[in-house]
């Protein structure tokens, strides 16, 4: 009997997980194969850290290999399709077969989802978009900064909330905490309790609930973080737009 395959799609959490699980599991002829398109895991809790420049790319991640079991594959490349019937994934440059398949791909990000914003806004939700963020953050000398989350659902929903206040932060320890202003806008119905309860004390968050329209659509309402003033309303001109939200494909 010819060895069997289970081909796993995306190196995260999820994928590392399912195979060194799978590979305790299962005898040994039993092929293993992880595909992800970077050579590197790492942890996105460390992206906000990397907007402000408290860590590097380098101290948040780590050559996945060094994560993964002995006796698992690894295949670097981007999947670009999927045919059930043959069992076969179509990756940039080979084709793999596959007995059992497990899809831990996450969710890709595309800010062409809200018109304009791919031109106006930063993200700190990828690698590169949070690298070009944070050294805009390195010349940025006063002004208005409203983060958005224009959509649901999205990543990590503490994340817009802990960078508002890293960022508050930020500025406060470089002496721009008179000369920044910040706001979230959202379109949840109320921020997070993680942001409530963060928020509380010392730190100026205001957190309004964010009204619904006739059809039952809610539009963005401002969560004011770290002054006293009153909050822009929507669209925020001449300011910067730092997008968190996020868009399947």
């Amino acid at each position: 009997m010819s060895p069997t395959t289970t081909l796993i799609l995306g190196g995260g959490f999820g994928g590392i997980a399912a195979a060194n699980s799978l590979r305790s599991l299962l005898p040994e002829e039993h092929q293993i194969v992880v595909v992800d398109q970077s050579a590197r895991f790492h942890v996105g809790a460390g992206k906000t850290w990397l907007m402000v420049g408290e860590r590097t790319y380098e101290e948040i991640s780590c050559p996945r290999a060094e994560l993964l079991a002995p006796g698992i594959h690894q295949v670097r490349a981007q999947v670009l399709g999927l045919n059930l019937a043959e069992h076969m994934a179509t990756l940039a440059n080979e084709t793999l077969r596959w007995d059992y398949l497990v899809i831990a791909l996450g969710a890709d990000l595309t800010l062409a989802g809200v018109p304009g914003l791919a031109e106006a806004a930063h993200t700190f939700y990828t690698i590169e978009g949070v690298e070009r963020l944070r050294a805009a953050l390195a010349e940025f000398s006063g002004g208005d900064i409203a983060l958005l989350i224009p959509k649901l659902p999205i990543k990590c929903p503490p994340a817009p909330y802990e960078a508002a206040m890293l960022l508050h932060h930020t500025f406060a320890s470089r002496g721009l905490a008179e000369k920044v202003r910040l706001a979230v806008y959202t379109v949840e119905g109320a921020p997070m309790p993680t942001a409530v309860a963060q928020g509380a004390g010392g730190n100026g968050v205001s957190l309004p609930t964010a009204p619904s329209d006739p059809a039952g659509e809610r539009t963005p309402s401002a969560v004011a973080v770290g002054h006293s003033g009153p909050v822009l309303p929507l669209p925020h001109p001449g300011g910067n737009v730092w997008y968190t939200g996020r868009f399947v494909h």
